[in-house]
């Protein structure tokens, strides 16, 4: 009987403990929308902005057809996200973050064409999670 009023009093303490951990995490969405195919690369990353990494640091985002395409991962709060692209031809697509409920954290506006050294259209921005 002792042993199963420690089990029980562990098991609360343990499922305590998980419920305030979840105020320190949001979920975040990526988002590409894009009417061409063809990106060089599309990444994503979160990382501590006071160290300048953290696990998932730029994961490459295989983006293969027309569309709009959504990514969530569950973030720190005060940790770093960002997503960044390119295309060789096209400034038709753009990039946003936002919150799981849908509420846009921020947005790329149109790709800007860079002559040197990718020759390629570009996006991408970083914003730190509250």
């Amino acid at each position: 009987m002792k042993y199963i009023f420690i089990l029980f009093f562990a098991l609360n303490f343990i499922s305590c403990k998980k419920e305030k951990e979840t105020g320190e995490y949001v979920d975040i969405t990526y988002e590409i929308q894009t009417n061409d195919i063809g990106f060089n690369f599309v990444k994503t990353g979160e990382y501590d902005p006071v160290i300048g990494t953290a696990p998932n640091t730029e994961v490459d985002w295989p983006i293969t057809s027309i569309g709009t395409f959504k990514k969530t991962v569950r973030v720190k709060r005060g940790f770093m996200v960002q997503i960044t692209a390119t295309h060789p031809t096209s400034d038709r697509w753009n990039l946003s973050i936002k919150k799981a409920n849908g509420q846009l954290l921020s947005s790329s506006g149109t790709p800007t064409f860079f002559p040197d050294p990718t020759n390629a259209y570009y996006a991408g921005f970083e914003i730190i999670v509250d």
